[in-house]
C-alpha cells in the first residue's frame, strides 16, 4: 500500500511539475481591472501617385505620432473579453498630427471615456459627457480601436513549454481574411508566421518570457506586409500581457482605374509604417470579478 502511495505521489508531483512548465496564453482581462498605461506610438501613411506621362510623382502623408500616461480601467467586454469600453485617467499626452504639436492641455488632467464599441468611436469628458474635440479624437483613435473577435491565444496557440529558443508556427487568420478581402491573391504559402521564445526577463519586478511572433508576405502580386511583435508574457497566468512591441510596414500598389482616359497607366503606391510600445502595469487594488478571458496585447496591437 506503501509503495502504491509513494508512486501515486510521484505522478502527481510530475503532473504538477509539467503543468507549472507551461506558458499559458489564456490571459484573462475583466471588467474592473486597472492599469498603469505607458503608451508611444508612431504612425505614417504616404501616397504616391505616379501619373501617366512625364509629370513627377504626386506626393500625399499622414503622420500621428503619441505619447500618453494614463491610468486605465476596464468599464465594459466584448464576447471574447476585449475591452469595449474603458476610462482613461491622463496624467501626461504628447505629440504631433500631420507634423501639428498636439495640444496637451485638450487631454492633460482630465479623465475620458472610451466607447471603442462600433466605428465612429466614441471619446467624451467624463464630467460633462461632451465628445473631445477632433485632434484629441484622432490622437486616441491611433491608439484605441474596435476590439477585434479574437484573442491572443487564437494567434499563439493554448500556450507552450517555455525552453529559450523555442519556435512554433502561429495562426495568422485574422491578417489572411482581412488581405483577402482587401482583394489580394493568397496562397498556401503566401503567409510566413512563427512565435519564438527569446528567454526570461524580469520587467519592473515581474517574471516574465519576453515571446516574439512575426507575420510576414512571401511574394504576394503588389504587396509587401511585415508585422513583428515582441511580448512580456507573465510567469504568472493570471496576470496579463504587461509589455507589448509592435512594428509593421505594408506597401501595396494599385493601378487607377482604366476606365477614366486621365488616369489610365496611372498607379498609387501606399506605404504605411507604425511602431508601438505600450506597458500595461497592474494598478494597486483592482477589482476582482468573475472572468472573461483575452488579452488587452489584442485589443491595443488590433
Amino acid at each position: 500500500m506503501m509503495k502504491i502511495g509513494a508512486f501515486a505521489f510521484l505522478c502527481f508531483l510530475c503532473c504538477a511539475v509539467r503543468a507549472e512548465q507551461v506558458l499559458s496564453f489564456d490571459r484573462p482581462t475583466r471588467v474592473g481591472d486597472s492599469f498603469r498605461a505607458e503608451i508611444n506610438l508612431a504612425f505614417t501613411r504616404e501616397y504616391k501617385f505616379v501619373l501617366a506621362g512625364p509629370d513627377n510623382p504626386v506626393l500625399k502623408q499622414k503622420s500621428v505620432s503619441v505619447t500618453l500616461f494614463a491610468g486605465m480601467k476596464v468599464l465594459e467586454v466584448n464576447s471574447v473579453g476585449n475591452p469595449n469600453r474603458i476610462e482613461l485617467q491622463v496624467s501626461m499626452v504628447g505629440g504631433y498630427l500631420d507634423g501639428k504639436a498636439f495640444d496637451a492641455s485638450l487631454l492633460m488632467g482630465k479623465t475620458v471615456l472610451c466607447d471603442l464599441r462600433q466605428l465612429p468611436r466614441r471619446f467624451t469628458y467624463a464630467d460633462t459627457n461632451q465628445s473631445v474635440p477632433r485632434e484629441a479624437r484622432r490622437l486616441l483613435g491611433a491608439v484605441f480601436h474596435v476590439p477585434p473577435e479574437n484573442t491572443l491565444k487564437n494567434t499563439l496557440g493554448d500556450g507552450i513549454v517555455p525552453a529559450p529558443g523555442k519556435k512554433w508556427n502561429i495562426s495568422a487568420l485574422p491578417v489572411i481574411e482581412s488581405l483577402k478581402r482587401r482583394g489580394f491573391d493568397l496562397k498556401g504559402d503566401s503567409i510566413e508566421s512563427i512565435a519564438k521564445i527569446e528567454g526570461k526577463d524580469n520587467f519592473r519586478g515581474i517574471d516574465c518570457w519576453q515571446v516574439t511572433a512575426s507575420i510576414l508576405s512571401r511574394d504576394v502580386p503588389n504587396l509587401d506586409f511585415r508585422l513583428k511583435a515582441e511580448l512580456w508574457i507573465p510567469s504568472d497566468p493570471k496576470r496579463n500581457v504587461i509589455r507589448t512591441i509592435r512594428s509593421g510596414v505594408e506597401v501595396v500598389d494599385r493601378m487607377l482605374p482604366m476606365d477614366n482616359p486621365v488616369s489610365a497607366g496611372s498607379s498609387v503606391r501606399v506605404i504605411t509604417n507604425e511602431t508601438m510600445e505600450a506597458i500595461l502595469i497592474p494598478s494597486k487594488g483592482e477589482k476582482k470579478a468573475p472572468p472573461k478571458q483575452s488579452s488587452w496585447s489584442d485589443f491595443i496591437l488590433r
